[in-house]
């Protein structure tokens, strides 16, 4: 892909914007204003401003740095699932067998990943340096602090929990477990909204097109799965129990018979959770492509004057 032309703004004798021209930040009106200057309402770059809110015109060192983190998460959340899904095997179900030797090096490595994670999410969440209408809850915001804190609570719940008390461990484990699977939440769900609005900057519909309907996906999923986890908790209450049996009754006796509403939605919840984890990756490497091309095409326009000096804009 080569970069796209850039439209000329008409400039007066002196260097100057010569027309109506709205600042991308602050919609200041950059008319007279000199085309090397900054908006005197927000102080971003003229130059910035003509050439719109596209990728490819970004910052290109910002764009490296998204790259980067995305390159750092990617090396730490495959090595981290492998060995989470070896010690949760290991320490959960075998404590005993398992060398305390083993466990600590599993552990001291776990704990280095999820640094290297929580790392590459801060640098891959990094904000752009225009700053462009972004609110204190943003998606990016949103996304990194839930994230981050899911992770580092989650690393809390592996490496300290299984050395605790196992009345108190198991308990403790449990509200972990909670809070760490609603950051998750959270967290992935914000930052598929940040993700698709860097697609509608490429622009690229089909991958937001995607990511839309992975956010739809991941919802779904995670109201299905605390609709069964709260079904189930409070099925024994007398109004709960005669609901479920109403609704067992009037669906799922007619449907398939022996299965109940709380199995069915758990059931949606093993089979839309693979799918969407492998969807997921599909499309954290089509986006570490696209920020590793739209990097490349900004070093080769950000450099570019995109003001030229026209007959219209003399006076």
């Amino acid at each position: 892909m080569t970069a796209a032309p850039l439209d000329p703004v008409a400039l007066d004798r002196d260097g100057r914007v010569a027309s109506d021209f709205a600042c991308i930040k602050c919609d200041y009106n950059l008319r007279s204003v000199a085309t090397d200057g900054r908006c005197p309402e927000c102080g971003l770059a003229v130059g910035r401003s003509a050439v719109g809110n596209w990728l490819q015109y970004c910052e290109p060192d910002w764009l490296q740095q998204v790259w980067r983190g995305l390159n750092r998460l990617g090396v730490a959340l495959g090595a981290a699932g492998f060995l989470v899904a070896l010690e949760v095997v290991g320490v959960y179900s075998e404590l005993d067998t398992v060398p305390y030797w083993l466990l600590i090096v599993a552990t001291a490595f776990l704990a280095t990943l999820a640094v290297f994670a929580v790392i590459g999410f801060a640098i891959a969440t990094t904000p752009d340096p225009a700053g462009l209408h972004e609110s204190s809850l943003s998606a990016r915001r949103v996304a990194r602090y839930s994230l981050i804190g899911a992770i580092g609570l989650g690393m809390f719940g592996l490496t300290v929990v299984p050395w605790l008390w196992r009345v108190i461990a198991e308990a403790i484990a449990i509200m972990i477990a909670f809070l760490v699977v609603c950051g998750l939440t959270v967290g992935v769900t914000a930052l598929l909204v940040h993700a698709r609005s860097l697609a509608k900057r490429v622009p690229s519909m089909t991958l937001a097109n995607c990511t839309f309907a992975q956010i739809v996906g991941v919802v779904s999923t995670a109201i299905a799965g605390a609709s069964a986890a709260l079904l189930n908790a409070f099925e024994d209450l007398p109004a709960v129990s005669k609901s479920l049996r109403y609704i067992d009754q009037q669906v799922f006796d007619k449907i398939s018979p022996g299965i109940n509403l709380i199995e069915f939605l758990a059931g949606l919840v093993l089979i839309a959770t693979p799918s969407l984890s492998i969807v997921g990756v599909i499309l954290f490497f089509c986006y570490y492509a696209v920020m590793s091309e739209q990097a490349k095409l900004a070093r080769q326009t950000w450099a570019r004057q995109p003001f030229q000096k026209t007959a219209k804009g003399a006076n």
